[in-house]
């Protein structure tokens, strides 16, 4: 694949071999153009520099619909394609950069690039989750999540709203102050979620195990994705230079970009509240019953709206004690703790073994 040399502090990598292709085209500094060209028609192109561009005619505009690049020499402070450099790529390691989504492909050592559509980069978000932290349990639960039809992860990203960069989320397991999860950047565009121990194995300081079923798991999973996209949107705004990523999400635009305000977490609730909870509600329905719904029952709409109870947002919503307070309440905590004192409520989700 590939052969490293510390001489000089210079990295080889082979990135490709040759290029075959068809269609018009040249090697010239740029590409010939037929002066007539017919819709679709593919131009192949060569560049000096050994990149290799394939172009469409599509709709009266030639557009660049695949990149290949050459033979490269990378030194350790490189000039070009630096963002393709890894001591070890794995195979279908994809890489974003410039409007482009980049695949590895192990068994012809090649970069490839195609246009990075939402639907390409939502799905490289999916492909960049770390979950090696997690538990066999829990990324079970994670890569269910990942495998639904309609509902998986990759398409909340697409329905909370268009992406242009792919960023990189990692998860750990560790004791989170009783909070089941949480989200905080670790740098532009990286993130990390951290699913709380004492949840995930039931610690309630009884001495009593009470774990949470893959459902309540699922719940918090998405309730911290939501937090990553908004992140997400505020990097967007602040970092790569998309001044509109926060037009649509009138209660973020006011804390982040009219008050510079970046803590935010009763934002983001509020804006969970009044935004997401069907779409969070329609994926977490998916995942118990494998059938795709875009209209969730009352019932996983609770759940989702559980993972909000400690928030102001729900404190103002709901009167404690109140008959819909009380609905919530129930349905979220019996998944939480896989069981219920009380016989009306019982759990629709498995235990997490």
């Amino acid at each position: 694949m590939y052969t490293t040399c510390s001489c000089e502090k210079n990295i080889y990598r082979v990135s490709t071999c040759g290029i075959e292709g068809g269609g018009a085209g040249g090697n010239g500094e740029t590409p010939s153009f037929p002066q007539f060209p017919t819709e679709n028609q593919i131009i192949d192109f060569l560049s000096p520099e050994g990149k290799f561009i394939r172009y469409q005619f599509i709709n009266n505009i030639w557009k660049i619909v695949l990149i290949n690049l050459a033979d490269v020499i990378v030194k350790s402070k490189p000039a070009k394609y630096s963002f393709l450099i890894f001591n070890y790529p794995v195979n279908q390691q994809k890489v974003y950069n410039d409007g482009m989504v980049y695949t590895f492909d192990s068994e012809i050592n090649t970069w490839s690039g195609v246009i990075a559509t939402d639907e390409l980069t939502a799905q490289a978000i999916e492909d960049q989750i770390d979950d090696s932290k997690l538990d066999p349990c829990t990324k079970a639960v994670l890569d269910k999540l990942k495998k639904l039809t309609q509902s998986d992860i990759a398409d909340i990203f697409k329905k909370l709203g268009k992406t242009s960069t792919v960023y990189n989320l990692t998860y750990e397991i560790k004791p989170n102050n009783g909070n089941p999860g949480s989200t905080k950047q670790t740098a532009p565009n990286n993130y990390s979620t951290t699913l709380d121990s004492d949840f995930l194995y039931g610690i309630d300081g009884t001495g009593i195990n009470k774990p949470p079923t893959n459902l309540a798991i699922a719940a918090v999973m998405i309730h911290e994705m939501v937090h990553t996209y908004f992140f997400s949107l505020f990097d967007d705004n602040k970092n790569n230079g998309v001044p509109k990523a926060l037009d649509n999400f009138d209660i973020l635009y006011s804390k982040y970009v009219s008050n510079q305000y970046v803590g935010a977490d009763d934002a983001q609730h509020a804006q969970i509240w009044k935004s997401f909870i069907k779409i969070m509600a329609s994926s977490l329905q998916e995942f118990n019953t494998g059938i795709p719904t875009d209209s969730p029952t009352q019932f996983y709409q609770d759940i989702m709206m559980g993972t909000l109870m400690t928030t102001n947002i729900f404190k103002s919503k709901y009167n404690e004690g109140s008959a819909e307070y009380n609905r919530i309440k129930n349905n979220y905590i019996t998944e939480k703790n896989n069981g219920s004192n009380d016989p009306s409520y019982s759990p629709k989700g498995k235990p997490c073994q």
